[in-house]
């Protein structure tokens, strides 16, 4: 049951791989064809290591997999990000930097060692630093790639849903991969220690070699997932074409941070041409990235931005005296009417009855 798991996780991986390699030469399409075909060597080498002679048939093959558990990491970590964002800057190629750099050591230790045996890297030093390595390099990615899915809490139409469960899905498994490195490193030391652990040490065994087991099958549930939805949600460029109807979370992402960032709303003379311009995207396409994804017209928004602000300066002390009209102006809006209108809209009460209900709640 075991090896025809591990057989079909391997032979579904690669196949996966060399499909995306072979359907198009888009960055975020070769980004996850070595995902797959990374995962496969991966699933193959901890066969072959575990449950065969070849650790000590060809002993120096044991380093491949530690090898291979820093590379995936920086892989996943670049698709992900190019889901949401750009890819291809040189801080991206400073990704490969970590894991490069340790097979070098790992090599150059191998080729040191010319009767390197089982003994010679197992349980030694300098594999515990490279499982140390590996779980400090995969909890630093995992802690970053949190920022690409800050999104996640937004009201989102359905394809973008869609994008995002798949983007989740990537982050658990990168969460699987780090959740195993942390065993394989806890294991290294209880084993330093296993005269004195008696026979729990071979429990703990048990649950690392489960821990693979779950791997595989998680990779085999990625790569059904990934088919039972459109893949071309996930492979297209996220940044649309002007005569698509774009549907872009690196659009939107970028939306939200300038207008916030930059607090554009404050201007009380921002429109959506005027906004699209300082995007460089045309204006129909602004106005259908609001439209589909947060199901807001463009004054919607960025009114109720405005209103945001206008609670927020009302809740200052310093503003206690200030006039509603002031408040208006201040929050980017042109009349104290249209303030009025809108903050009756979003917040269910008057700017006076607000002020009102925080005076209260101060003195209470």
């Amino acid at each position: 049951m075991t090896t025809s798991l591990f057989l079909w996780g391997i032979i579904q991986s690669f196949l996966m791989g060399i499909v995306l390699l072979t359907a198009g030469s888009a960055k975020k399409k070769r980004l996850l064809s070595s995902i797959f075909l990374v995962v496969s060597l991966n699933i193959l080498f901890q066969y072959l290591l575990r449950f065969t002679d070849l650790k000590h048939d060809v002993p120096p093959l044991l380093v491949i997999p530690d090898c291979l558990d820093l590379l995936l990491p920086s892989v996943l970590f670049l698709y992900v990000k190019g889901l949401v964002s750009k890819i291809g800057s040189k801080n991206d190629l400073m990704l490969y930097a970590v894991p490069v750099g340790w097979a070098c050591v790992l090599f150059a230790y191998v080729a040191a060692h010319p009767d390197f045996q089982f003994a010679s890297y197992i349980g030694t030093t300098i594999q515990g630093a490279s499982l140390s390595l590996i779980v400090l390099w995969k909890l630093l990615l995992l802690t970053i790639i949190g920022y690409y899915a800050k999104v996640t809490s937004l009201p989102l139409s359905k394809k973008s849903r869609m994008l995002l469960s798949w983007l989740q899905t990537l982050i658990m498994f990168l969460g699987l991969i780090t959740y195993i490195s942390v065993c394989n490193l806890v294991f290294f030391f209880l084993k330093q220690h296993g005269d004195s652990l008696g026979d729990s040490i071979l429990v703990i065994g048990s649950l690392v070699t489960l821990n693979y087991i779950l791997f595989t099958c998680f990779i085999l549930f990625i790569s059904i997932y990934f088919f039972i939805n459109n893949p071309s949600v996930f492979t297209k460029s996220l940044r649309s074409e002007v005569n698509q109807v774009p549907s872009s979370l690196e659009q939107l992402t970028l939306i939200l941070e300038t207008v916030d960032t930059q607090k554009l709303y404050l201007n009380p003379e921002l429109s959506t041409r005027n906004l699209s311009e300082k995007l460089r995207i045309p204006p129909y396409i602004l106005s259908k990235l609001l439209n589909e994804h947060l199901g807001k017209s463009f004054s919607e928004f960025i009114n109720e931005k405005r209103i945001a602000e206008a609670q927020r300066l009302l809740e200052l002390p310093e503003n206690r005296d200030s006039t509603i009209y002031a408040i208006a102006v201040d929050s980017g809006f042109k009349s104290e009417s249209g303030f009025y209108v809108n903050f009756k809209k979003f917040i269910r009460m008057t700017p006076n009855q607000y002020k009102r209900r925080v005076l209260s709640e101060e003195t209470a």
